[in-house]
């Protein structure tokens, strides 16, 4: 029997990568009895992205999930409840336990059940982005940092569990920051949206470039908004560029008047969010220095979900993309490059060369496809359990 908990998040929150993990683990394991733990309405949402073969063989089984924010005294006895109801009558023999989230309080929980013997199963967690938290600051008091995320991944050898991160520059940059993990962390790459991936297509001009999700600075929106200022001084109604997505609750001081649309200040559905993708010709991802370099872009999986090539800053993720597949998009090295590009591009727009591009980035999305993946999990977890 394979168990896959989400300990974690409750309603929408996650449901699209944990249906992708959920297939993931079936296509990897055919033959195993899946059973799926977590809070009741995040089964429901999980259930809706299910494809109907995985929804009938997968075992659906609601539990009490603590709330998101519970500080660790809260959440460390409600975690070891949801463990021991999720790890009841498994045995180790040639099964595993898959936590889709892991904060400090369910490291701690894990590892006291395997120390105390309370369990023998393998249990691989996986990380997300407040991964970020071992690279920030951290509280002089001996106690807090005790109870903290670094502490947590890094306090004694537990063998049956391993820590699992979304793609490789991740897992790297994890080992580098806490060496004594080296071995106990495995990657996969991150599955992409389930809504994307219709056949690609050359929308018509005037060129799209489009800024996706939530509009703050640390993402290089006021960089994109200077692009398209200087753009539309050298290259007046050539490009259009629209910001799909949200505004920073609370406002933000960058000047928006040079974009043909502005962030949403109460954000966009699904559909509203998919529509702008699909109208775009290009995806601008202007993140600079360690932005995304201990969590994955939900950007870039969208861009690669809906095949939309990208003109982009070196962020870490982004470079390790560019280097598999170098004919995605442009890479520039500088916000005054990404101006010329995009200012080239007005005016050489190709659509041969852009079917090209389209066709890149297809192929990075097969990559990502659940039965793609499915191939790496299987091998790993083999690796871990056997």
């Amino acid at each position: 029997m394979i168990v896959v908990a989400e300990p974690l998040c409750r309603g929408i929150e996650h449901s699209p990568v944990n249906a992708a993990m959920l297939q993931i683990c079936r296509l990897a394991f055919p033959q195993q009895h899946i059973r799926f733990c977590a809070d009741a309405q995040h089964l429901q949402e999980v259930n809706k992205l299910i494809d109907e073969q995985s929804r009938r063989l997968i075992e659906w089984s609601p539990v009490l999930v603590p709330p998101r924010h519970a500080e660790f005294g809260r959440r460390f006895p409600a975690e070891l409840r949801v463990l021991r109801t999720v790890l009841n009558g498994m045995s180790h023999a040639d099964s595993h336990l898959l936590l889709l989230s892991a904060v400090e309080s369910t490291i701690y929980s894990v590892k006291l059940l395997h120390a105390l013997r309370l369990s023998k199963v393998p249990v691989q967690a996986v990380l997300h982005g407040y991964l970020a938290e071992i690279a920030g600051w951290r509280s002089r008091n001996p106690l807090v940092r005790a109870l903290d995320l670094r502490s947590a991944l890094s306090f004694g050898p537990d063998g049956r569990l391993r820590y699992v991160v979304l793609e490789a520059t991740i897992a790297k940059r994890v080992i580098e920051l806490l060496p004594r993990l080296s071995g106990n962390v495995q990657w996969l790459p991150h599955p992409i949206p389930a809504d994307g991936g219709e056949e690609p297509l050359v929308p018509p001009l005037p060129l799209n470039v489009s800024f996706l999700g939530l509009a703050t600075t640390q993402k290089g929106f006021d960089v994109f908004v200077k692009t398209a200022k200087l753009v539309a001084d050298r290259c007046p109604g050539r490009v259009l560029f629209h910001a799909i997505g949200r505004a920073p609750r609370g406002g933000s001081t960058i000047d928006v008047r040079a974009l043909d649309t502005a962030p949403s200040p109460q954000g966009l559905s699904r559909d509203e969010y998919a529509t702008g993708v699909r109208r775009a010709h290009y995806i601008c991802l202007p993140y600079q220095g360690t932005h995304y370099e201990l969590s994955a872009s939900g950007v870039l999986l969208d861009a690669i979900a809906w095949c939309k090539p990208i003109i982009g800053m070196p962020s870490p993720a982004v470079q390790e993309l560019f280097a598999d597949y170098p004919d995605i998009g442009y890479l520039c090295r500088t916000p005054e490059e990404l101006v010329d590009v995009v200012a080239w591009l007005a005016n050489h727009f190709d659509e041969q060369t852009y079917r090209r591009q389209t066709g890149a980035m297809s192929d990075v999305r097969r990559s990502r496809l659940p039965e793609t993946i499915a191939l790496r999990y299987r091998d790993i977890t083999n690796a871990f359990i056997t």
